[in-house]
Formats: C-alpha cells, structure tokens, sequence
C-alpha cells in the first residue's frame, strides 16, 4: 500500500489536555475536583534505534529490520503533588518491565509488562507517536487490579510503522469518579474522509453509556462536521470506539471530548459547511435523562439581515445515557450566512421549534419544524399564512404527518403568491379534536378572486 494514502490529521486537543501538555513527558494535571490525576509516561525509544535516547542523546547501535530490541525496566511514580482535603495523596507507582520491540519491514510489533503497584484499579493505554508528538495510533485500554501485572501487545500498521517514532503510557486509577478521554488520534484516506478514534474510561460508582464527540474544524478554525459515538460501559471499564467524518478534504484539526455527564437533553457539538450550493448541518446530542426517548436537532439557516429563511429537523429515539449523530441539508444555501442550532426532544406538548420562509422562483417557500411532545404518536405539522403589505390575509396553505411521541418532524409549502406577500405566519397544527378552520385567506388576482383555507380533521371512531 502506498505509504501516502493515509494521512495522520492532528488532534488539536481532548478533555482536559492541550496537545502540548499530552505528549509531556511527567505530566500530572492540576487537580481540582478529581481526587486522583492521571499521569502521562513516555517511554525514551527511538524505534530506529536498539537503544533507548539517553538524556545525553547518544545512539549506541542501529535498529535494523528484521532484529528485536529488548529494552530495560521503567519505575514510574507521580509525586504526591495532589492533595485530598488536607491529606496527600499515595504515590503511585507503575513497574513497565520486559519491552520488546519487533521491527519487520513493514511492520513493528510491540510487547511490555505493567505492574500495578497502587492499591486501586489502574487503566492502561499505550500510544505510538510521531517525532512531533501527534498520537498514531492506541491500543485498547487494559484495566489491571492492584499489586496484578499484565502483558500488553500491539501490532502496528505498515502506515503507523511509518510514523511511529515513541510509545507513552497513560495511566488512569479506576476510583477517581469521573468519565476520561484517555486517548485521540486519527487517520485521513485518499477518500477525503477522516476516521476518529477515542479511548473513554468509566471510573463513576456505576455502568453507564461513555463516549466521545469529535468535531472536525476548517483552516479558519469553523466547525464543518461533527459526530458522536457513545457504548455502555461497566464501571472501571472503557471503552474504544471510532466515527468517520465525511468532510476530511476540508478538515484541517479535531477537537474530541468525552461525553457521559449530562444530566439532560444536551447539544454536545454541532457545525455547518457548504456543499454543492446547499448546507449541511450536523450536531451531537446526549440523552442525560434517566429514560430511553427521541432525541435530535432543529436547524435554522439565517440569510445576511437575520431572517429566518429554512428550518428542518431531526430526531431518533436515544437510551437513557446515550448520545446520537445527526443530520439536515437546508436547501437555499445561497441565501444563508448563518445557522443556529438547538436540541429537540424536551417538548411535553404540540412544539413549534422554528420557522423560516424565503422567496425563490418568485414564490414564498415556507417552512417549519414541529415537535411531538405528547404521550401519543399523531398527525402533527404547520400551517403557513402569506400576508400583504396592509397585513391582509392572503393565501394559506397547511401540512401535517403522523410522527411518533417525543418525534419531530421537518414541514414545507409553497405559497404561490409570492410577489404580493410580505409577511408569513407559520403556526403548529396537531392540537385540535374537532374539524377545524385554522386559516382562511383571498386575494385579487387577473380579475379573479382566489380564496384558500386551512382545515384540521380529526377522525374519532366510536365504540360500538
């Protein structure tokens, strides 16, 4: 394979690390309410070389193909620096012993053992550098219990062989309640798409769902795409899990996050770019509510005065926990200049979340994004009113579509008048219980009068 066809995308910081302050080589984060820090080591091999770099830099033999290199024991401690209260806290003390690394031509094999030392679970995660210190690539986090030691291997890739120029070793203690991201790192194809993967660990007193948002960014540091991707997860455990984002060949960074903590309905991410004349809107959302229900977003593009001119939404039922991608392309991407996006699914009843309208082809375009917030799925959508210049009714037209409880749905119509209208009123239709008139509307035209309406029907069926 070409060695060319992949390309390492930077991650230009996770939770609660800059990339400077990752690749560290004794870094212990300040602490404040974690009582435990993690701990970054980063072992001094060279994979070119038999013979770890010395502090004096010395080279004492080539590392040639084919031949294995057997390294020496590495005593790693975190001073107690972090307190507890008033009462410091334990060194922690990891034996790394027997590192073996294997370089074939194209490939390179790693193998080492972890001693636990410390009296609480500790996760480990081995990552493979480049000489800049942008992770490459991680093995999945092992959990190893106190005073127990475990072999970790890694085979890496001929792509990550490539690149790979040294190996850190994060440690995690498994009973500092917290949610962690304990690794980053991605790759971008020839396909102009960028896979992101992250290493989450679950230290909470409970087994939840642990994930990750990644949002990729453009050379002008605008968020174009993001992604979530969240795993139940047993408590001490992790888990290691991956998204692609589609817009690579314009991505120019990614910023990851761990996501798990919410405590409601949250909006972890979300981003926009132009594509082919339309935009495309994504965001990120966590259910943090203790049951399983749709989730989603509604998006609203702005033109260049603020004028809400296309609204669209999304959503998709999400576990009490979890976290979910999302989706919308709003259509008149000429026209907008801006987009704002917002979480849906927190409506207890019939929900107008947005709307927008716009002239295109000389008629008005109007649209709305509704949420079904009741108990019971039902017809719900939008009825849509063009007003002249003397706020005289004009024209009307409705729509509707049976959407489950907790759903929403995107709604359009066009309103043929569009010269003559100045102003449009959508408002939400699914709440009568009789046929109703929700609008009515007449105008003057080629010597004709056309009149519309608006009817809501209800079909009630009788017990016999």
């Amino acid at each position: 394979m070409d060695a060319n066809v992949y390309k390492a995308t930077p991650i230009t910081s996770f939770e609660n690390y800059s990339k400077e302050l990752v690749i560290s080589s004794t870094y212990s984060p300040s602490v404040t309410n974690d009582v435990y820090a993690n701990t970054l080591q980063t072992l001094a091999v060279n994979t070119n070389y038999l013979e770890p770099i010395n502090t004096s830099g010395s080279i004492l033999k080539s590392f040639q193909p084919g031949f294995t290199g057997v390294y020496g024991n590495y005593n790693f401690e975190m001073a107690a620096d972090a307190t507890d209260g008033n009462n410091p806290l334990d060194v922690m003390s990891t034996l790394v012993k027997d590192v073996v690394i294997t370089k074939s031509i194209d490939a390179l094999d790693l193998s080492l053992t972890v001693v636990n030392n410390y009296n609480a679970n500790t996760v480990f995660v081995i990552s493979a550098y480049d000489k800049d210190n942008n992770i490459i690539e991680s093995n999945k986090s092992t959990v190893v219990n106190p005073t127990n030691s475990t072999v970790i291997k890694k085979s890496y890739s001929p792509e990550a062989t490539q690149k790979i120029d040294h190996f850190g070793i994060l440690r995690v203690v498994s009973d500092s309640p917290t949610i962690r991201l304990l690794s980053a790192y991605s790759w971008k194809s020839n396909e102009g798409k960028i896979t992101v993967y992250g290493i989450v660990a679950n230290s909470n007193v409970e087994s939840q769902s642990v994930g990750f948002v990644a949002t990729g960014y453009d050379v002008n540091n605008k968020a174009i795409e993001t992604k979530t991707l969240s795993s139940y997860t047993s408590k001490g455990g992790s888990s290691s899990l991956s998204v692609i984002l589609d817009a690579g060949s314009q991505i120019s960074s990614v910023v990851v996050k761990a996501v798990g903590q919410a405590h409601e309905i949250e909006l972890l991410s979300s981003a926009d770019r132009l594509e082919n004349g339309k935009v495309i809107v994504t965001g990120s959302v966590e259910n943090g509510t203790e049951t399983g229900q749709s989730v989603g977003i509604v998006a609203t593009g702005y033109d260049a005065n603020n004028k809400a001119i296309e609204t669209k939404t999304i959503s998709s039922y999400t576990s009490s926990g979890g976290s979910a991608s999302f989706s919308v392309i709003l259509d008149a991407g000429s026209q907008i200049s801006s987009v704002v996006v917002k979480a849906a699914g927190q409506a207890s009843e019939i929900v107008l979340l947005s709307a927008g309208d716009r002239i295109e082809n000389g008629k008005v375009i109007a649209t709305g994004s509704v949420e079904n917030g009741t108990g019971t799925s039902q017809s719900i959508g939008i009825v849509a009113t063009g007003f002249d210049a003397n706020y005289k009714a004009i024209e009307t037209k409705t729509i509707s579509s049976y959407t489950s409880s907790g759903g929403s749905a995107s709604f359009s119509v066009v309103l043929d008048a569009g010269p003559q209208i100045t102003s449009v009123v959508v408002e939400v239709v699914g709440q009568a219980s009789e046929i109703v008139l929700l609008s009515a509307a007449d105008r003057l035209e080629n010597g004709k009068v056309i009149a519309t309406g608006s009817v809501k029907t209800e079909l009630v069926q009788v017990n016999q």
